[in-house]
């Protein structure tokens, strides 16, 4: 889903921030999407956001294995690190309209409860979600709100969920960057105290710090843009269709950790 925005390339002012490698802290980044007692969480794609929730699941459950229900309309790719887990992936579909179909989930319970429900909010127009996360409430299940194609707070998105993504990179003129937010009013009711009881904190770090990521990917996105921004073009050429295998490869990816670049930029 990378492709359906076009970020816009960075000036020459934040392209010089960039060179310099600008360091600002994640709760400052964080403040523009953040409201009331709400936590921030960086990572480098939502795709990594989604990993580290269900292994925090896994945590306070007391489970090896988790059940994960998504759209059947969600970006293969984003579900790569998922894929590494032991999970049970089932997918619910939805309305002409983009909301999730209700009926079919009662349906689906028949395959067994899940742990974690994606709603995703397509095209930048809020999803009916108040449902799904009543829902969710009944089940025990943790919902996540994923802001797609949303840059920030609009109404009806952030509302009702446990998590709430955001995918700043598909806007901006950085080369990474995905939000995870935490909220303790849905339906999981995940407070402070437990995140502190199960060391949530602890456990994004192992997963951003496991590792070092390689400056390659980041260097070369941004060797293009000022490039790019210099007024040079590249040809035109077809691009080859990617299949499962590739989309799917985790190696992909960019590493967990936010990139300095991307603090530098934004």
């Amino acid at each position: 889903m990378d492709n359906l925005t076009f970020a816009p390339l960075p000036s020459w002012g934040n392209a010089f921030k960039a060179v310099l490698g600008i360091d600002v802290p994640d709760k400052e980044l964080a403040a523009p999407w953040l409201q009331g007692h709400e936590e921030g969480y960086w990572l480098s794609r939502s795709a990594w956001s989604l990993y580290l929730i269900a292994k925090f699941r896994m945590l306070v459950m007391g489970k090896d294995s988790v059940t994960v229900w998504f759209p059947d309309y969600f970006c293969n790719a984003s579900i790569a690190p998922l894929r590494s887990l032991d999970i049970t992936l089932k997918f619910f579909p939805i309305l002409k309209d983009g909301n999730p179909d209700l009926s079919a989930c009662e349906k689906l319970l028949n395959e067994g409860n899940p742990d974690l429900i994606v709603a995703v909010h397509y095209f930048g127009k809020p999803a009916l979600v108040k449902e799904l996360s009543d829902f969710s409430t009944i089940n025990k299940a943790w919902l996540i709100e994923d802001g797609a194609h949303v840059l920030q707070r609009v109404d009806g998105v952030g509302n009702y969920g446990d998590f709430l993504l955001y995918s700043p990179h598909k806007f901006l003129p950085i080369p990474d960057g995905g939000l995870m937010i935490l909220r303790d009013s849905g339906p999981g009711k995940i407070t402070k105290t437990i995140l502190e009881q199960f060391d949530f904190k602890s456990l994004h770090s192992s997963i951003i710090n496991d590792g070092a990521p390689s400056k390659k990917l980041t260097l070369k996105w941004l060797a293009k843009r000022l490039l790019q921004r210099a007024g040079v073009r590249g040809k035109h050429s077809e691009v080859a269709f990617q299949g499962d295998e590739t989309v799917m490869d985790v190696g992909d990816l960019p590493h967990p950790r936010i990139s300095l670049v991307f603090s530098s930029l934004i």
